[in-house]
C-alpha cells in the first residue's frame, strides 16, 4: 500500500467527496487477468504487417509470450523500491489540481516540484521511457528484447486506463469504499468478462480504422488517466448500491456491479488494448518499420544473438567488440571482446583484453526473470556498489553480477544476486593473461583496430545454477561488462558493448554518455559444448 500522511488523507477525503459527487460518466477495471485480456486484444488490433508476415517473429507469433509477461512490472515491486510509482499518478492529491487536470504539469521536473515521486510517475517512467526502449529494440531487431519491452509497455499504458491508478482515493479509503480497487479491477473482471466480450479490429473487420500516431507519449498517458478518472464516481456509486443489497460481497454483489458498469468496463478494456496497439505501431514506425525477418535459427554456442548496431555479420562466432580507445594507457587496461559458451553445467565467459592490478571488471548478467534496469546494489565490492542509481537500457534487467578484481595477490571473483542484494566471494575457475600488446590503442593513438584479434584476457567459469539459468538449452543471457578502478569504483570508458569513440573515462556519476546508452549484448547459449570454442581465449 502507498504511504500517505494523515493530514493528506484528511484533506483528500473532504476534497474527493465533493469532487466525485459532481463527476459523471462510466468506468473500467483489471488485475492480472485484465492485463492478459488487453494485451491479447492489442495484438489483434495491429495492422497486418505487424500482426503476421510469415517470418515467425511478428506479434501474433509472440502472442503467448506477450500475454504471459504482461504483469512482469508488478513482480518488480517486491524488490525494486523505485518501481511502484511507475504504475500510477494521483492527479487529485491535496486538491492542488482538479478534473479535468488540464493544468497539471506534463514536464516531469516541474511536476516533481509540486509532488514527490511517490505521487506517481507513470506517463514518464512507465509509458514514455519504455516506449523509447521499444524503439531502440526494434532498430536492433533484437526480438527477445522487443517483446520483453513491448509486454512491459503494455502493462504501464493499461494501468493508465484503470481509474483507481489516477486518484489518491486509490482504494476507496476516503469515501467508505475500502477494497474497491481489487473488487473492481480483479474480481469483477475475473467473474464476468472473457476475451470474446472484447471487440478488436480482427473481430469486427474490415480493418479500416487508421492507427493513431502517438507523437506525445506523456500526454497520451495522461489522456488515458483523465478518462479513467472520470469513471470513478459511477464505480463508487455502483459499489454503494450493490453493497446495500449484498454487504458480504457475494455473487449478488458482483451481479449487480456488472449490471451497472459491465458494458463500460468492457469498453475501457478495449480502449486500453487499442492504446497499446497504437504505441507498438508508432514505435515500429519510428524505428523505420523494420522487417521481422529473419526468424530465429538454431545456433551452437558461442553465438551472439543480437548487438546494439544490429549487424551480426562480423560477429558470427560470438563476440561483442570494443569501439572506443582506452584512457587507461595503451594495453594498461582495456576490454576488447566479450564472449560466452557453456558446458553441460557451467557458463564460460571470456573477456579479451588487459586488466591491471587495482582494476576490476563488473559483468552485469540478465539470466532469469526479475532484476531491474535501475541498479541499486548496497553489498559487494566498491566497483559494484558505485554503480548504484545508474539506469540501464530499459529492456536489460540484470539479476546477477560477477565482479572480478585483480590485486597483487591475483584474481578474486565475487558473485552478486542483484534481486536479493547479496554478494559473496566465490571459488571458481578463473585465469588471466594480460600479455596482449594489440587490441585498442590509448586516446593518443585514436584507434580501435585490432580488438577482434585479441585472444588473451580473463576467462572464468561459473555454474549455471549459481546464475539461476534453469533451462540452458534455450536460454539467453544479456550482458554488459564494465572496467573500473577497484578502490574507488570510478568507471572507465572500457565497456562492452563499447561507448562511442572518444567518450570520457573514469567519471562517475556519468554526466554525458550513460550506461543506458550502451544497450547490451545478448547471447543465445544453444546446446552444450564440451569445451569453450577454439580460439576464444588462451593463457
Amino acid at each position: 500500500m502507498r504511504r500517505r500522511s494523515e493530514l493528506r488523507r484528511a484533506l483528500c477525503r473532504a476534497l474527493l467527496a465533493l469532487a466525485i459527487a459532481v463527476i459523471p460518466l462510466p468506468l473500467p477495471g483489471w488485475g492480472g487477468f485484465g492485463h492478459r485480456l488487453m494485451t491479447e486484444a492489442a495484438v489483434d488490433n495491429l495492422p497486418t504487417a505487424m500482426f503476421s508476415d510469415g517470418s515467425g517473429n511478428a506479434f501474433n507469433d509472440w502472442r503467448q509470450f506477450l500475454i504471459d509477461h504482461g504483469s512482469h512490472p508488478d513482480a518488480l515491486k517486491s524488490h525494486d523500491d523505485l518501481e511502484s510509482p511507475r504504475h500510477w499518478v494521483d492527479m487529485d492529491t491535496d486538491g492542488i489540481y482538479t478534473y479535468p487536470f488540464d493544468d497539471l504539469p506534463r514536464d516531469l521536473a516541474e511536476y516533481l516540484q509540486v509532488f514527490d515521486r511517490d505521487n506517481g510517475v507513470n506517463p514518464w517512467e512507465g509509458v514514455s521511457d519504455h516506449f523509447d526502449g521499444l524503439v531502440q529494440a526494434f532498430r536492433t531487431r533484437n526480438w527477445n528484447a522487443v517483446y520483453r519491452v513491448a509486454a512491459d509497455l503494455g502493462h504501464y499504458i493499461e494501468d493508465c486506463t484503470q481509474p483507481f491508478h489516477s486518484t489518491a482515493n486509490y482504494d476507496g479509503q476516503f469515501t467508505g469504499n475500502d477494497g474497491i480497487h481489487s473488487r473492481h479491477e480483479s474480481e469483477l473482471v475475473n467473474r464476468h468478462i472473457v476475451f470474446a466480450d472484447l471487440q478488436t479490429r480482427r473481430s469486427s473487420p474490415p480493418l479500416t480504422d487508421p492507427m493513431r500516431d502517438v507523437t506525445d507519449r506523456v500526454e497520451f498517458g495522461f489522456d488515458a488517466l483523465i478518462q479513467g478518472y472520470s469513471h470513478i464516481g459511477p464505480i463508487l456509486a455502483a459499489d454503494n448500491a450493490a453493497r446495500a443489497v449484498d454487504p458480504s460481497y457475494g455473487v449478488t454483489y458482483y451481479q449487480l456491479m456488472f449490471a451497472a458498469i459491465g458494458d463500460e468496463t468492457i469498453d475501457q478494456l478495449e480502449d486500453g488494448a487499442q492504446r497499446l496497439a497504437d504505441l507498438w505501431h508508432t514505435a515500429w514506425v519510428l524505428a523505420g518499420q523494420p522487417s521481422f525477418d529473419p526468424a530465429p535459427q538454431p545456433r551452437t554456442a558461442p553465438v551472439i544473438d543480437a548487438v546494439i548496431d544490429g549487424d551480426l555479420s562480423e560477429l558470427t562466432g560470438g563476440a561483442e567488440l570494443q569501439t572506443n580507445t582506452t584512457d587507461l594507457e595503451d594495453n594498461g587496461g582495456e576490454l576488447d571482446r566479450l564472449l560466452m559458451a557453456r558446458t553441460a553445467d557451467d557458463l564460460v565467459i571470456g573477456l579479451a583484453g588487459n586488466v591491471a592490478v587495482g582494476q576490476a571488471v563488473v559483468l552485469l548478467l540478465d539470466t532469469a526473470p526479475g532484476g531491474s534496469s535501475t541498479l541499486s546494489p548496497s553489498t559487494g565490492p566498491i566497483a559494484l556498489r558505485a554503480l548504484s542509481g545508474e539506469s540501464l537500457d530499459p529492456s536489460f534487467t540484470p539479476d546477477r553480477a560477477l565482479v572480478i578484481e585483480r590485486t597483487a595477490m591475483g584474481l578474486t571473483v565475487h558473485l552478486a544476486d542483484l534481486v536479493s542484494d547479496l554478494a559473496s566471494v566465490i571459488t571458481t575457475p578463473v585465469a588471466l593473461d594480460s600479455s596482449n600488446t594489440g587490441g585498442v590503442s590509448d586516446r593518443d593513438g585514436q584507434t580501435v583496430l585490432g580488438a577482434e584479434n585479441v585472444l588473451t584476457g580473463i576467462e572464468v567459469s561459473v555454474t549455471l545454477s549459481a546464475l539461476a539459468i534453469t533451462e540452458p538449452s534455450g536460454a539467453h543471457v544479456g550482458a554488459i561488462a564494465i572496467l573500473s578502478e577497484s578502490g574507488t569504483g570510478e568507471v572507465s570508458n572500457q565497456t562492452l558493448p563499447g561507448f562511442p569513440l572518444g567518450e570520457f573515462a573514469l567519471e562517475h556519476p556519468f554526466t554525458e554518455t550513460t550506461l543506458a546508452d550502451l544497450g547490451f549484448a545478448l547471447f543465445e547459449l544453444g546446446v552444450a559444448e564440451t569445451q569453450i570454442a577454439a580460439g576464444l581465449l588462451s593463457h
